[in-house]
């Protein structure tokens, strides 16, 4: 079954593939947001130093207009690689549900 569903990816295979990794460093970014609001807590606000707030809030500014433009990438491509459903539903139909079960044990 899995070499029927890959065989369908054709031209939006690309997009297949990139969806889930922009996607991923969409979530990293936004996991490490946190870890640079303490950065800026812990060496900026409780030190007294203003420099260490405008450092780390410019990093967290760029990690968030990245983390922005990850998920852009993702959507547009999640919306591309969609485009393989329609050709898929007939090739998936063809196959007899016997031979899917089977094949998944």
């Amino acid at each position: 079954m899995y070499k029927i569903l890959i065989s369908q990816f054709g031209q939006y295979k690309k997009a297949a593939i990139l969806t889930p990794v922009f996607t991923g460093l969409e979530a990293l970014m936004e996991l490490l947001i946190p870890f640079i609001t303490s950065k800026i807590i812990d060496e900026g606000i409780q030190a007294g130093n203003l420099d260490k707030v405008y450092f780390y809030g410019g990093i967290m500014l760029v990690m968030a207009f990245f983390s922005l433009v990850l998920g852009v990438l993702a959507g547009k491509n999640a919306a591309e690689a969609s485009l393989i459903i329609p050709g898929l539903r007939p090739t998936l139909v063809a196959v007899q549900p016997s031979q899917i079960a089977l094949q998944l044990i």
